[in-house]
């Protein structure tokens, strides 16, 4: 969330010439932040919140914790619901809003009316007729919410003709009017930090917000600009007291763009629907590539986080801003450009050749098959420029030095390492692109390939992300196309090499997601053997075979998601809602079995069906043949490596609820490079 490039809080200021003798004494020196506000989170929750010129803010674990302990919870200062489901969840408590079908004109290519020409449309019932951009499940919720939204309701009713007009983000620019909105009406009743404020009873103030840095300067010129064109004409569509300069606005913009967390994912696709400022978290949670914590999402703006292992005390209670299936130089530069540090933390300062990111875009050795080849890349970058520069400054680098093997001390040089890397992810995003423009066959023939040239062929290491990726992709495109069969040959590559390539935290939400979804494929096969009329010996075994896996899958990934999530967070009861449909034997093979009816009429009684279910042999087969309740085709979400694949995950389909479970590895507190927050 953030590592501050510029201490957060200055010492009480005296007089000028005072100011100016201390700002001589202290120059060249970092000022410690203030944590006085934060301090009542203590009085909650098992944590300390803390300052130091080595790790800037921090919390530290209170005494002895968990896995699985609750360790804070936020209510987010201010959050908005994702442009690309805007209607589907109320802006006032996140729930789901309530939909209805109306037929609306169909439009021609210039936005007007084709006469005659109407089309059935899902739209929220509950909106705001002034500027429709919000909606809500309730007129409760509705009026709740009014007075943060009457604020901002003027310059909303214009705001995308606006944002597009300029080039702007749409969804950080109302992110900022939220932020604008509190502001004001924080101001209007007096509202200011006490130390009997209760994190996660409320929303957090605005005013703690302003302590998370804006990073502006770090921000690119053309960003600012259009941020800045956009704002000046919205604010002057905002109540007089609650404008404020355009260049202030762009401050929170920038906070906005870079210090908001996304959350709440309903539907378990690995794609969040809102986005949110939580100060708290934000300043104190730092980043690291091997955390010991989880962020949580969940309705009404509030995000909790938890340990995902046993976390002694006094230990920094970090959490990962990323994606950890990504090599360590795409999440580095990942962080700089979006959070504007360089991640220094344990996992990525560990010599390459003794930690598991040398798997993540692992290359094998061409004489031994077995050993990764290992190039050491040291260079270290501080700004973005810098970053552009290193690009060329690692090419030259890299020019006459080898990558050696890990297990048989083979050489070859880096730049044949470089052209191998280069056509995998060449390859790779071919594939991808298929995949997210729903080319489903094209993409399975270029997946299919991929992994022909690359793992069967013993190039890449069989835990690089590339692959897993790949298995991940071919998954989905299965479910699409209704083959089960390899859906499930594919979701067991995608668990197992997950698991083995130990990149992932203890408990991870992420690993959990699949060995659900495998859970669910299981149980599909299973229904598919039940469906037979007469089902063999044989298929009865393996249907029982199926269950047991399906049990097994559902079972990890329950624990998993127990720790991480807690028992109560609606993705848990989920999980657990699949896990009771594993023993309960299908209506199909009841009925089949003579067991049950195969239509239950409303007017027979349990006698009736019991009496139905008299066979002896056929109640036999019922017992041993049970069958998973039926479910949808799920698609999971691609684990992306790079920024364009993290972004494409919006295309995976509604529908989807994936599941999946936690990591082998035991996970280190960061040794991040937070001095500056």
């Amino acid at each position: 969330m953030t590592t501050a490039t510029q201490p957060t809080m200055s010492p009480n200021h005296g007089s000028s010439a005072d100011a100016a003798s201390k700002k001589k004494k202290s120059k060249g020196k970092k000022v410690l932040a203030d944590n006085s506000n934060y301090a009542s989170v203590e009085n909650s929750y098992p944590l300390k919140v803390r300052s130091s010129h080595g790790r800037g803010r921090h919390a530290l674990a209170a005494s002895r914790i968990k896995e699985g302990t609750l360790l804070c919870a936020e209510q987010a200062t201010s959050f908005v619901i994702r442009s690309h489901c805007l209607y589907q969840f109320c802006h006032g408590c996140l729930k789901q809003s309530k939909i209805e079908e109306v037929r609306r004109n169909i439009l021609d290519a210039s936005g007007k009316p084709i006469p005659g020409r109407t089309q059935k449309v899902q739209v929220a019932k509950v909106t705001c007729s002034s500027c429709d951009m919000v909606a809500y499940c309730s007129d409760a919720c509705k009026s709740a919410h009014k007075p943060l939204h009457k604020v901002q309701c003027p310059a909303l009713k214009q705001v995308r003709e606006i944002c597009k007009t300029h080039g702007s983000d749409l969804d950080i620019i109302r992110l900022t009017l939220g932020l604008l909105a509190k502001r004001y009406v924080d101001k209007e009743n007096s509202i200011e930090p006490s130390s009997d404020f209760v994190f996660g009873s409320q929303p957090t103030l605005y005013q703690l917000s302003e302590d998370l840095p804006a990073h502006r300067e770090q921000h690119e010129k053309d960003w600012i600009s259009s941020t800045l064109s956009t704002l000046k004409e919205l604010i002057k569509l905002l109540p007089e007291e609650a404008r404020i300069s355009p260049s202030e606005a762009v401050n929170i913009a920038c906070r906005a763009n870079s210090e908001s967390h996304p959350f709440l994912d309903t539907f378990d696709r690995g794609y969040y629907e809102a986005i949110g400022v939580f100060p708290l978290s934000g300043l104190y949670f730092n980043h690291s590539c091997d955390p010991n914590c989880v962020f949580v999402g969940l309705p009404n703006g509030k995000l909790e986080i938890r340990a995902l292992t046993d976390i002694r005390a006094n230990a920094e209670l970090t959490v990962s801003y990323v994606d950890l299936l990504q090599p360590r130089e795409q999440r580095r530069r990942q962080l700089l450009l979006t959070r504007h540090f360089w991640c220094k933390c344990y996992r990525c300062s560990t010599p390459l050749s003794k930690s598991e990111d040398r798997f993540m875009d692992g290359i094998l050795c061409r004489k031994c098959h077995r050993g990764v080849m290992i190039f050491e890349e040291t260079k270290e970058v501080s700004d973005i420029d810098e970053l552009m520069k290193d690009i060329q400054a690692l090419n030259n680098e890299i020019q006459g030095k080898n990558a050696v093997c890990e297990s048989c001390s083979a050489e070859i040089p880096v730049t044949e390492l470089v052209d191998v890397l280069k056509g995998a992810i060449e390859s790779y995003s071919k594939a991808f692109i298929s995949l997210r423009e729903q080319k489903f066959a094209q993409a399975q023939t270029e997946f299919n390939n991929f992994l022909k040239k690359y793992d069967q062929k013993q190039v890449l290491h069989p835990y690089n992300s590339y692959l897993i990726n790949s298995f991940i992709g071919l998954m989905q495109i299965s479910q699409n196309l209704g083959e089960s069969g390899s859906a499930l040959s594919n979701g067991r590559q995608v668990v197992d090499r997950m698991a083995k390539s130990l990149a992932l935290p203890p408990n991870s939400p992420e690993l959990a997601r699949y060995q659900a979804t495998l859970s669910s494929l299981y149980l599909a096969c299973a229904a598919k053997k039940e469906a037979a009329p007469k089902p063999t010996a044989t298929t009865k075994g393996l249907i029982r075979r199926y269950r047991l896996d399906a049990k097994g899958w559902a079972d990890l990934a329950y624990n998993a998601r127990y720790v991480a999530f807690g028992d109560s967070h609606p993705l848990t009861l989920k999980l657990n809602q699949l896990k009771a449909s594993i023993d309960k034997p299908s209506t199909q093979a009841r009925a089949r079995d003579g067991t049950a009816p195969a239509v239950a009429s409303t007017s027979q009684t349990q006698g009736e069906a019991a009496t139905n279910g008299a066979s002896g042999q056929s109640k036999k087969d019922s017992a041993e043949s049970k069958k998973a309740s039926k479910t949808k085709d799920k698609k999971p979400t691609i684990a992306e490596l790079q920024q364009t694949v993290q972004a494409a995950a919006a295309a995976a389909a509604e529908d989807e609820v994936n599941d999946g479970k936690s990591s082998k590895k035991p996970s280190s507190s960061s040794e991040a490079d937070n001095s500056d927050k």
